[in-house]
């Protein structure tokens, strides 16, 4: 489950991080491919880092924009601006 910053829980739902990977990569030959790969890694240090069954956005959009800045640090810049 997923602890919005009002408080709120919901699912955890791959398709709506792979969304917010893919649109800061627009500018990328393949961002398809990528952003696949990059949610995969995500979603992987979210595993290995959260033994809880509850993880608070901040905490997913923190591990999405150092992964993503690892690998590209304008799509990590556009990513911060836009979550």
């Amino acid at each position: 489950m997923v602890e919005s910053s009002v408080g709120y829980l919901e699912p955890f739902e791959r398709d709506k991080l792979f969304i917010s990977i893919i649109s800061c990569l627009n500018h990328l030959e393949s961002p398809v491919d990528t952003a696949k790969s990059l949610t995969d890694t995500v979603i992987s240090k979210i595993l290995l880092n959260n033994s809880k069954s509850i993880i608070k956005t901040r905490e997913i959009k923190s591990i999405a924009f150092a992964s993503i800045g690892r690998f590209d640090s304008l799509a990590a810049e556009q990513y911060n601006r836009s979550y």
